[in-house]
């Protein structure tokens, strides 16, 4: 009798570790049906993550995983890497990687694919604005054994987690993937998401599959089809045609769309739309110009008064939108101030502060407009053009895509104004990186040079680094170092195959259609 209970007792100990490490795992019915989504661009429709950017995340997020994601309230929560610990001098960090998971070609996640991504995504072919980061901060990183990986910092990085987010968009490849070359892995993809690539053709679609078992979400739908749609009208003509399910329109559509029976999802305060200084360079840099008239406060500050941000908000935005403060910090990310405030709207000083900085009648200067993420993207930089010229500025505009602006963004060639549209970036770590060199503000202002290159970056602790975060934002917004224009939601609009879409917050692109059920 004791044997016979010793062996039952075996088996539903067996039987109970095989449901724990099945556990682990999504189970759902199986996905059918398909999902079919309208975008109005694909950014630079790059599939290795190292040649794109977080722009990329609308199509990378089905395919991928990520080591941590973050929650709605702002924190790192885990992904593939499951625990982390971080060392007393903040130099070295230690990650547990996740079990079980498979990548789409049959193998199982291991540290040495952990390894592989953070170099290459660090190496100087990188272009990705995380792998700036890892280039400046990541001294090594090792494979300890198949499940921990240990990497090794010049200096102290404390939002180490969130750089190497969902939220940043960088995923996880396996160390495999340029075993045939390069351009055999752009082409074949592979990652450990809920969908796994399948084709594509370049400015047309992206098409992938719903894998039948997954350790995070199996999602409803079988097969999933991104679609490159760059006109607003054949966007909402299609939906109410059913040819497509979700897509992205302009605000001027919600309520004509909410009339044929669609619903439009909003995520709050997921973007800024802010107009940079292309020019306030230092004058080793080919785009430095000494009569770029920014190069003067008076003028910045003029530009600033000149913008109505409270109608932009309201008329082009319908109520999906408020005036913002700043540039890169969004109101629910840490190092917030909620004491700043917009820049009031005032022609008459503006146009004073232009006469006093020796432009009575102006000037003349090119904006580069490209936001073809944001649906009325055009009609915002033609709204700020239309509200410079008010005060005397003859606004060049020139149309371009940024992939084609980005290599010479990168090297400052180019001068001008650039109106632009950001989802939520760390603070912390790229303020740093978007405000210093190859920038004037160095000369502008030694006390944000000070702030930017050594207090935030060197900070000690989260309290320590947040107090100066909300210093160098008193600085940005007494020097009117950008013209912040408006906070803004994402909205994406669907037919009755949407039903459910718990969309995560912290980025501002197409995300978790994996979740999405009628």
């Amino acid at each position: 009798m004791k044997i016979l209970f010793k062996r039952y007792a075996v088996r539903v100990m067996a039987l109970v570790s095989l449901m724990l490490l099945l556990g682990s795992w999504s189970s759902a019915a199986e996905p059918t049906g398909k999902l079919t989504i309208a975008l109005a661009a694909f950014s630079f429709e790059e599939t290795l993550p190292w040649e794109g950017s977080v722009a990329g995340h609308s199509y990378w997020a089905p395919m991928y995983d990520f080591m941590f994601y973050v929650d709605e309230k702002g924190n790192v929560t885990p992904g593939l890497v499951t625990s982390w610990t971080e060392s007393a001098d903040g130099l070295t960090w230690e990650f547990i990687v996740r079990k079980g998971v498979k990548f789409h070609n049959g193998e199982e996640l291991t540290a040495r694919d952990i390894v592989y991504t953070l170099e290459r995504m660090s190496s100087k072919d990188s272009v990705h604005s995380a792998g700036d980061v890892l280039k400046k901060v990541l001294k090594s990183v090792e494979a300890v054994d198949p499940y921990k990986v240990k990497l090794y910092l010049k200096k102290r990085l404390l939002t180490l987690p969130i750089i190497l987010s969902w939220q940043q968009s960088v995923p996880i490849l396996p160390y495999n993937l340029e075993a045939k070359g390069t351009d055999f892995a752009r082409k074949h993809p592979i990652g450990t998401g809920p969908y796994k690539f399948v084709s594509r053709k370049k400015g047309e679609y992206i098409r992938y599959e719903a894998l039948d078992r997954h350790w995070r979400k199996v999602p409803h739908y079988k097969d999933l089809e991104l679609r490159l749609v760059p006109e607003d009208f054949s966007r909402l003509a299609m939906l109410r045609r059913r040819d497509v399910d979700i897509a992205g329109l302009p605000l001027a559509f919600k309520s004509e769309a909410e009339k044929a029976g669609l619903k439009t999802w909003s995520i709050k305060q997921m973007m800024n739309v802010s107009v940079a200084f292309w020019g306030i360079f230092t004058p080793d840099r080919p785009g430095y110009d000494k009569n770029y008239p920014p190069l003067k406060k008076e003028v910045r500050q003029a530009l600033n008064l000149a913008i109505d941000r409270k109608e932009i908000a309201k008329s082009i935005m319908y109520g999906e939108a408020e005036p913002s403060q700043l540039h890169f910090l969004l109101p629910w990310q840490r190092g917030w101030n909620p004491e700043w405030k917009p820049y009031p709207y005032n022609p008459k000083k503006a146009k004073e502060l232009l006469a006093q900085a020796g432009y009575p009648n102006g000037f003349k200067i090119k904006m580069y407009l490209s936001m073809g993420k944001l649906a009325e993207g055009n009609e915002l930089g033609q709204a700020i053009a239309m509200y410079l010229e008010k005060v005397g500025i003859n606004v060049e505009i020139e149309l371009a895509q940024w992939s084609a602006l980005r290599p010479k963004v990168r090297k400052a060639e180019l001068s001008g104004i650039y109106p632009m549209a950001n989802g939520p970036l760390d603070t912390a770590t790229f303020w740093p990186i978007i405000y210093i060199k190859p920038y004037h503000f160095f000369e502008i202002s030694p006390e944000l040079n000070k702030l930017l290159l050594q207090d935030i970056p060197n900070a000690k602790n989260s309290k320590e680094q947040i107090e100066a975060i909300q210093k160098a934002g008193d600085v940005m917004i007494s020097e009117y170092v950008q013209i912040p224009i408006i906070t803004l939601n994402s909205t994406f609009t669907a037919n009755d195959k949407v039903g459910k879409w718990p969309v995560k917050p912290h980025n501002a692109g197409l995300n978790s259609v994996e979740y999405i059920s009628p």
